[in-house]
């Protein structure tokens, strides 16, 4: 961290406590839309990465764990319970933890690679329309392709990124 401002440290410092960037830009008194710029910057990146390996070998943590810990947690929380009436008789009915199921088998399938696509939406300069008057249709399909394939790119450089925390 020693190529970072005092102010980028004390940034990677907050976004090592909850894993959110625009709270961890406020929490480091930068505006909150500064947050997609640090996460792109790689010496923040870096430094990112080494605190939180930092951080996981300190208290023994590592992917192999935590998929443990949620195929766990899964089993638990889809484990049924019967439910009882007022006077302790079995009403025939069971339940079990639907929310922590769920959240369970999503961190499995990211682990996994398996989680659901994410919407990912591409729009033109300031977020207006992707411009195509006065183009042909085969320039006006390149310029979409073209813009596309740049978020989609900078979609698995960020993915990737997150990614990269976690090894």
């Amino acid at each position: 961290m020693t190529d970072l401002t005092e102010q980028q440290k004390r940034f990677v410092t907050e976004y090592c406590v909850d894993f959110n960037s625009h709270a961890a830009a406020r929490r480091a008194g930068y505006h909150t839309d500064t947050a997609k710029r640090l996460m792109r910057m790689p010496a923040v990146r870096a430094a990112i990465r080494a605190e939180c390996e930092r951080t996981n070998q300190a208290v023994g943590i590592c992917r192999e764990w935590l998929l443990e810990q949620a195929v766990e947690l899964y089993e638990r929380c889809a484990q049924g319970a019967p439910v009882v009436d007022d006077e302790g008789k079995v009403s025939g009915i069971w339940q079990f933890d639907v929310a922590g199921a769920l959240k369970a088998l999503d961190l499995i399938g990211k682990y996994h690679d398996l989680a659901p696509a994410q919407k990912l939406e591409i729009a033109g300069k300031d977020g207006g329309p992707i411009l195509t008057k006065d183009m042909t249709e085969n320039e006006a399909a390149r310029r979409v392709a073209f813009v596309l394939e740049k978020g989609l790119r900078a979609k698995r450089s960020a993915v990737d990124g997150f990614d990269d925390l976690l090894h």
